[in-house]
């Protein structure tokens, strides 16, 4: 079974999203595509670990920044 790190997600949370996310700036400010949707789910956040919460594909807050 291949283990996931924190820069190759499978699903993710929107307060992870904002923080490690491309889209965002360090204080949350939103610079991606103007117009843009996300489709979630509940789960467990492959970053933080929080589980029955809102998740999606990184690709929804640009992935992740190294």
């Amino acid at each position: 079974m291949m283990t996931k790190t924190m820069f190759d997600p499978t699903w993710i949370c929107h307060e992870c999203g904002v923080k490690h996310g491309r889209w965002f700036q360090e204080d949350g400010t939103y610079v991606g595509p103007e117009q843009h949707c996300a489709t979630f789910h509940h789960g467990k956040c492959d970053v933080c670990g929080t589980t029955n919460i809102a998740v999606t594909e990184p690709r929804d807050y640009g992935y992740l920044r190294n």
